[in-house]
């Protein structure tokens, strides 16, 4: 309990330089007749340029407020103040009104999990036109129908994957003014579609944006390649992922499922590159290293997801140096477990071993002449452990580079509890990653105030006390201390009645089982001279 606390304060001491999780932010050109590209800006930068009739995104955006220009040949002929909420994914619409004028409208999309063999089919209203009917045709036959929809509104459904065609009529009619217009709804994932143009004016048509929910591939980098002159660099079909240094690792990163040239480039020279098919659900490590002898290599690995036997661990060694064949040694309390003799590079072997804290050290294939070691490595069950030899045995830079794998990641999951006696608390998104900063803030608080972000691991019982803890006999009528406070930070409420906190919780932190957090600020209102909000709950699912 005190470790996850220690972990718990650092991050959240941490997070205040960290930026919140990223929104994701599509836009749709759906203005026709425009003489010209018009450009899209957000708080006076230029994103991009697009015509009438495309989708340009998912752009990724930090969590704030943008004011979001549409500009034609340099003036501005939409302006809107759009709120990015962290972890959510937007389609912002330049579009016209049902009378024709000229508007920008924001969307949140839904990429909740679909079930399977289902796909999500979004129509939106967006054109000059008074209220449609939409009908979704299946092997000639009608479907579904949604009813009198009318801009700027939305509707959706989760429907059985398969091709179909959509078709519009007036509310209430039965002769279509648009279709019918080939559908394919593919499973998990989102179909949006949007009526966008003119009737009157001919140029009503359908636009599609998708948004793919298939399962992720997972890629994580070694640099084990030692005495480079400078950093090196990844670079994903083209573009530039990252740079790093030897016996740095970097990831995972989430790709979609399917085929990418994978590059390392020194000076933006390319000096080695692969083609990996990257398959769903599937974690893969890639390991920059040397050759035994002469040269260099990118060797990709996949790592096996499936969950060892229980209080279990899984180890992988691979062998990644300029060395000759090695032996493992695998030690306990100075006494040897076991041995992964002969792995010669660029191979592994795997073994599982009880949870523990054991001792590893590598030997020249087949003698007790030790090269490298011992390295702690603590165990924990459930786990997949990779042990990389990288670096050269003759020039002295023989390292292990130690990488833990989940094989049952979780996610975090943000519920609220209680009720509140004065402010309000609210989370920045109700799924937030692992590593990655959120936010909670309080509004309505005193002005020019103070307040605490308070933040526990039990809703039960604090000091000997039974939570929640009524606050009326300490001169707070109305109020209660829904959580302990093992972690207290102190803020400074604006003069707009706010403040904040950005918290991050560390992966090391998956096994939890709940954290709970509520905000407490200062008061002239009651004798204890504090207020408190409702609260929040956090759960690693």
């Amino acid at each position: 309990m005190r470790t996850f606390i220690s972990s718990l304060l650092l991050s959240l001491a941490a997070a205040g330089n960290l930026a919140a999780q990223d929104a994701k932010l599509s836009i749709i050109h759906g203005i026709p007749g425009l003489p010209a590209p018009v450009e899209v800006f957000a708080n006076g930068g230029r994103l991009f340029s697009f015509d009438f009739g495309t989708c340009k995104g998912p752009l990724s955006l930090p969590a704030a407020r943008y004011n979001v220009e549409v500009r034609l040949n340099g003036v501005p002929v939409l302006t809107a103040p759009l709120d990015l909420q962290a972890g959510r994914d937007y389609s912002a619409v330049a579009h016209l009104t049902a009378a024709g004028g000229n508007t920008l409208s924001l969307f949140q999309n839904d990429i909740s999990p679909i079930a399977a063999g289902n796909a999500r089919v979004v129509v939106r209203h967006t054109a000059a036109a008074p209220a449609v009917d939409v009908g979704l045709d299946r092997n000639g036959s009608r479907f579904a129908t949604i009813r009198n929809l009318a801009n700027p509104n939305s509707q959706q459904a989760d429907v059985p994957a398969a091709d179909y065609a959509a078709s519009l009529f007036p509310a209430g009619g039965s002769t279509a003014v648009l279709g019918p217009a080939p559908l394919p709804l593919p499973a998990g994932a989102v179909t949006i579609v949007y009526a966008i143009g003119s009737l009157s004016g001919g140029s009503l048509e359908l636009l599609t944006q998708p948004i793919d929910l298939a399962p992720k591939a997972a890629l994580e980098v070694i640099h084990g390649i030692p005495g480079l002159p400078a950093q090196a660099e990844v670079w994903v079909d083209g573009a530039r992922l990252f740079g790093f240094n030897f016996t740095e690792r970097r990831g995972p990163f989430a790709l979609a499922p399917r085929a990418y040239l994978v590059e390392v480039r020194l000076n933006n020279q390319v000096v080695l590159s692969a083609n990996p098919t990257l398959q769903p659900g599937r974690l893969y490590t890639a390991i920059a290293h040397p050759r035994v002898g002469t040269g260099i290599a990118l060797s990709l690995f996949e790592n096996s997801m499936t969950t060892p036997a229980t209080g279990q661990a899984r180890v992988i060694a691979r062998h990644l140096a300029d060395a000759p064949a090695v032996d493992i040694g695998v030690d306990q309390n100075s006494r040897r477990i076991a041995t992964l003799t002969s792995l010669t590079n660029p191979n592994e072997v795997v073994a599982s071993l009880p949870a523990g804290t054991y001792d590893i050290s590598i030997f020249a294939a087949g003698t007790s002449t030790r090269v490298l070691g011992p390295v702690t490595l603590n165990l924990e069950a459930g786990l997949s452990y990779g042990i990389h030899a990288v670096g050269s045995l003759t020039g002295n830079t023989l390292s292990v580079v130690l990488q833990a794998l989940d094989l049952n990641p979780k996610v975090l999951v943000v519920t609220t509890a209680g009720t509140s006696c004065g402010g309000t608390i609210a989370a920045s998104t109700d799924r937030p990653d692992f590593d990655r900063a959120w936010r909670v803030t309080l509004t309505g608080a005193q002005p020019n105030g103070m307040a605490m972000f308070i933040v526990g691991m039990s809703n039960t019982t604090f000091s000997g006390m039974m939570l929640p803890l009524d606050l009326r006999p300490y001169g707070a009528p109305g109020c209660q201390l829904l959580n302990s406070a093992d972690v207290i930070l102190p803020l400074a409420v604006n003069a707009s009645g706010q403040a904040g906190a950005h918290v991050v919780f560390p992966r090391s932190m998956a096994r939890m089982q709940m954290a709970y957090a509520q905000f407490g600020s200062s008061t002239r209102a009651n004798a204890l001279g504090a207020v408190f909000t409702s609260g929040i709950a956090v759960q690693a699912q």
